[in-house]
């Protein structure tokens, strides 16, 4: 096997893996998994489950998968009502964020 084709095959190992991180109640991305203590969690981290969102979005262009796309676009959905117009802007507005 070639690093490419191994480097691949891992990618898509991590693909698979995020169709295992929604949550059941929300049908959105929700990053669990704490790598720095090997744990997983039900912490709520909004800032952790945008980056999944962005992580997901594009493993699965770079892969031509489109499974996510549901998840992806309803995560997507929810974080929009934080955003908020500032100098010209659409940014997070992370105190409306628990």
């Amino acid at each position: 096997m070639t690093m490419t084709e191994a480097l691949k095959r891992r990618l898509e190992l991590v693909f698979n893996w995020y169709q295992g991180m929604v949550n059941a109640e929300t049908g959105m991305l929700e990053y669990l998994y704490i790598p720095e203590t090997d744990r997983f969690v039900r912490e709520n981290c909004p800032i952790r489950d945008i980056a999944s969102v962005w992580d997901a979005e594009l493993l699965g262009q770079f892969l031509h998968r489109q499974e996510l796309h549901g998840l992806i676009t309803t995560s997507l959905r929810h974080f929009y009502g934080y955003l908020v117009e500032r100098d010209g802007y659409s940014i997070l507005d992370s105190s409306r964020l628990r």
